[in-house]
């Protein structure tokens, strides 16, 4: 009786329109569609509980460990890594193995286990994986465009793994490629000119945050940093003008 029950449950579901993964217990596609809800309301805690019971019941569907990937990248990537949170990468990071595992040509997953090896501080293993992101992008089938912009951000992921083992001039090659698919993103711009500093090339810097601020006039971050450049410059009468105007703008930005 109970089994009827759950397969009508499941059934009712579906019918009106509630994700299913094809091949999974009716019972692990309802705790993947709560799952899913429970995301949608902001309940990251309820919807990683629901997905953990549907994983346990079909261990082996990589829909359901990507799922749990991508809930638990949103819910950690570019926060202050507390414990828990470095508990939930590992996680994450034992999601994108197992996916890989299943289906070596699950090649999307090379850029969020990049990202998630980043964030733990295994630089050098994270640059392998956006270098694999990277070949597979470019032998996608997707429009040149999408192609483009997926090419510009793994570049610059690269380009952020290589500049923490130091390799300044392997980052900006990879920021100069970014740039040259995505020339209209400021944020390139604004890494290359800091990793010019590091190369301590100023002026060379100084053009690349004035062109982040042709595009984002009103950035607080790139107006600090151009600030910092013009100091280099002995420049610091328009040091003090962008950092001033960069307070303006974010009063917490001198706390960097």
């Amino acid at each position: 009786m109970k089994n009827k029950q759950t397969t009508n449950i499941a059934l009712s579901l579906l019918l009106i329109g509630t994700p299913f993964i094809s091949g999974c217990s009716p019972i692990s596609n309802i705790f993947y569609s709560r799952s899913l809800e429970l995301e949608l309301k902001g309940d990251k805690k309820g919807a990683l509980s629901n997905i953990n019971t549907a994983l346990l019941l079909n261990p082996k569907k990589i829909e359901l460990y990507n799922s749990r990937l991508s809930l638990l990248l949103g819910a950690v990537i570019e926060e202050e890594l507390s414990d828990e949170k470095i508990k939930d990468l590992r996680i994450a990071l034992n999601d994108a193995n197992k996916i890989l595992e299943l289906d070596p040509n699950s090649y999307w997953v090379y850029s969020s286990r990049g990202t998630i090896k980043e964030s733990l501080g295994d630089h050098k293993e994270a640059i392998k994986d956006f270098t694999m992101a990277i070949k597979f992008e470019r032998l996608s089938n997707k429009s040149l465009v999408i192609i483009n912009r997926g090419l510009a951000i793994l570049h610059s992921n690269r380009a952020y793994s290589k500049s923490n083992i130091g390799d300044y001039t392997g980052a900006i090659m990879d920021l100069n490629t970014a740039i040259n698919l995505e020339p209209n993103d400021y944020n390139n711009y604004v890494r290359r000119g800091i990793m010019k500093v590091d190369l301590k090339d100023y002026k060379a810097a100084l053009i690349d945050l004035n062109r982040a601020l042709e595009l984002e006039p009103l950035n607080a971050y790139s107006l600090y940093q151009r600030g910092k450049i013009k100091i280099y410059l002995k420049d610091y009468a328009g040091a003090k003008a962008d950092n001033e105007k960069a307070m303006e703008i974010d009063p917490q930005i001198g706390n960097l």
